[in-house]
């Protein structure tokens, strides 16, 4: 997956001015608190960021990197896998026209073989047209995977660890991009590191 996505694993410079911007206005975070099932939940807000500013493989690429510093720190992540809360505040006709066929179908893929599977695929605050989009992403799912995707009109209903925002008790959205933003800055030399390491291994 890593050597044939390399837009989302490669030059992953978190002091690079988009994914900077993208950090700073909190895209996508994990989150402290395991749901019940120990799995890591990752909060993705799928409007937040300006679709004319910002490419989706670079949202994409935050996301995967600080899931990969969730890993980093716990690596039972990756047996327990990842309960992904899919907050669509905000999601405009912009945001959906990023989302080309082909890019749904590596991101299926992606959910499907990453080292840490999507048990779990919310979404809420869901607007009306939310299965236009859906249904090209179901296409491409396999039947497993078709079972453990949830739509919400408004917000989740097991919200006690999830940020204030989302009803709940956890730190606000700010409070999560300033903490991950800093987390990342601190890890450029391990996201570096990182990638020269699998080139290696990739090499002849």
């Amino acid at each position: 997956m890593r050597a044939e996505r390399s837009e989302w694993f490669t030059n992953r410079n978190p002091f690079h001015p988009e994914l900077d911007e993208l950090l700073k206005i909190g895209v996508c975070f994990p989150l402290r608190e395991r749901d019940e099932h120990n799995r890591l939940v990752v909060v993705i807000r799928t409007g937040a960021h300006n679709p004319r500013k910002h490419t989706q493989n670079n949202v994409f690429k935050v996301c995967k990197m600080l899931i990969d510093l969730a890993i980093r720190a716990d690596e039972s992540i990756s047996i327990f896998g990842v309960s992904a809360v899919l907050d669509m505040t905000g999601v405009t006709l912009g945001h959906a026209l990023q989302l080309k066929p082909t890019l749904i179908k590596r991101t299926v893929a992606c959910w499907e073989t990453y080292p840490c599977r999507a048990r779990r695929l919310e979404f809420v605050n869901a607007p009306a047209h939310v299965n236009v989009v859906l249904n090209i992403f179901r296409s491409f799912m396999s039947a497993k995977l078709k079972e453990r995707v949830f739509v919400t009109k408004g917000l989740p209903k097991n919200n006690e660890n999830l940020p204030a925002n989302l009803g709940g008790h956890g730190p606000s959205y700010q409070e999560l991009a300033v903490y991950w933003r800093k987390t990342a800055q601190e890890s450029a030399e391990w996201f570096a590191q990182n990638e020269q390491y699998k080139m290696t291994l990739a090499a002849p």
